[in-house]
Order: C-alpha cells, then structure tokens, then sequence
C-alpha cells in the first residue's frame, strides 16, 4: 500500500531519502579520507621532531629547540583541526 504525502508517495520520498543519505556518505568519506592521509603523516613526523626536540634540549640549543617546539606546535594544531572536523562530520 502506497500513501501520498500531496504529490509525493511515500515510496519516492524514502528513494530519494536514501539517495541524498548515499551523496552525503560518500562526499563524508572522500574528505575524511584526504585528511586521513595528512593525519598520518602529522603522526609519523612527531617522533623525528621529539627526537630533535629532546637533543637540542640536552645540547643547550635555543634557537633549534624553539624550532622544534613551533613545529610541534603547529602539527598539534592540524590535528586538532582533524578530529574537530571529524567530530562536526560524525555528528551531522
């Protein structure tokens, strides 16, 4: 049994429905998934920039160790931009 809603059936209402859900899904996940690639290599960067934090630490560098510092800085950042964006998407 097919109910009209004015001049739209119920069965076209849902069709179309599902077919603005798949459009939605599937621009969700082309955007997560170029950010995804950047987050990983925002995470694989932080070890190499603590490594160089750490000696310049022990080496008495100022100057390096305020580089490193700004650079982890700025990568913390980008990830926090991440997971806010995937926070707003997941919760859409």
């Amino acid at each position: 049994m097919i109910f009209c809603l004015g001049k739209l059936s119920v069965e076209v209402f849902v069709r179309k429905t599902y077919l603005y859900l798949a459009i939605v899904a599937v621009l969700a996940a082309s955007v997560l998934a170029q950010s995804d690639s950047d987050y990983q290599s925002w995470m694989k960067s932080t070890p190499a920039t603590m490594g160089s934090l750490n000696k310049n630490i022990a080496a008495k560098d100022g100057a390096a160790t305020a580089a490193d510092a700004q650079k982890l800085e700025a990568t913390f950042k980008q990830v926090e931009a991440f997971w806010k964006s995937v926070v707003a998407q997941t919760v859409r």
